[in-house]
């Protein structure tokens, strides 16, 4: 290719190549974290996370084609597949919901990608076969869908995702430091703080963009089961602040009580008044107040909206 003819030769083309890495890896650390903060599988949540799921497809192809110049050949297919692992974790969410079932699947080509990425000896040891332990979470979660007890808070989930996040953000940072030893002359540090003002740019903004709190006027209504369910589970939530909660799936411990009910944080607590009797207390919404959603131990709960 002339490139005199683009204005753009390889020693430009590679440290571009490295900035989009760094960008794409690090915008899916910072955007995984500030989507957990959202209200869960509301609007804002899952598109952060689409994006950083976008993010991290682009920055595994790129790092693809960087590890196999420097002649990585085994890693450079682990990183394709990566990417394959990241878009299939994209494909399991919608605009305001996750497909658990698809989602567990990423495991799948995770566990080549790994297991290839281990064999780059641009990283250290520790860091090689460090990351292999990231299939332990990936598979409790695999295995927590399988045996039904699959839960949003399962501690799991936090592990998996956090944890190949952070591998992200730790390989940009062994393979800007090859990078480096590629150059002769001091225009690298420059680059540098061109790259590194960028970073904290886009972290910051991240960082201070205001998060969403659950709406207290669309969360108002009357939550429940089907009408055929036994259990006959119905939460409803007044304008004025009260409730009324009733849970008959215990035939010998019906439970029917009142109370008010407040916003702390992205979720409803429910306080009763006048019972000791214990139930799910605390609740979360989507983001049109169309589901609520409770955990308390080993009971999940997930109801409907019913007066719309």
């Amino acid at each position: 290719m002339n490139y005199s003819v683009i204005g753009m030769t390889p020693e430009k083309e590679t440290r571009l190549l490295m900035i989009f890495i760094s960008i794409g890896y690090i915008a899916n650390f910072c955007l995984g974290l500030v989507g957990s903060f959202f209200p869960f599988q509301s609007f804002a949540q899952m598109t952060c996370w689409q994006i950083s799921d976008s993010m991290a497809i682009m920055a595994s192809v790129l790092a693809s084609r960087q590890v196999g110049s420097r002649g990585q050949n085994l890693a450079s297919p682990g990183y394709i597949l990566l990417g394959i692992a990241y878009g299939v974790s994209f494909a399991s969410s919608s605009i305001s919901a996750i497909n658990e079932e698809k989602m567990a699947t990423v495991l799948m080509p995770l566990l080549p990608a790994i297991v290839l990425i281990s064999f780059c000896r641009i990283y250290p040891t520790w860091l090689r076969m460090g990351s292999l332990l990231i299939f332990i979470p990936f598979f409790m979660m695999y295995w927590n869908v399988i045996a039904g007890t699959y839960s949003d808070e399962n501690m799991s989930n936090a592990l998996a995702y956090s944890g190949i996040q952070s591998l992200g953000v730790l390989w940009v940072i062994y393979l800007w430091k090859d990078y480096k030893k590629q150059l002769k002359s001091t225009e690298i540090n420059t680059n540098m703080k061109t790259v590194s003002n960028l970073i904290a740019m886009i972290t910051a903004f991240l960082m201070l963009s205001s998060f969403s709190v659950v709406d207290p006027v669309k969360i108002v209504g009357t939550y429940g089961v089907s009408t055929s369910d036994p259990s006959q589970i119905k939460l409803v939530l007044e304008a004025d602040h009260t409730f009324f909660y009733q849970d008959h799936s215990h035939s010998n411990r019906k439970i029917s009580t009142r109370g008010t009910w407040s916003i702390k944080g992205h979720k409803v607590v429910l306080t009763e008044t006048g019972s000791e009797d214990r139930f799910h207390d605390v609740w979360t919404f989507d983001h049109q107040g169309m589901v609520a959603k409770s955990r308390k131990g080993l009971s999940y709960y997930r109801l409907c909206r019913l007066d719309d």
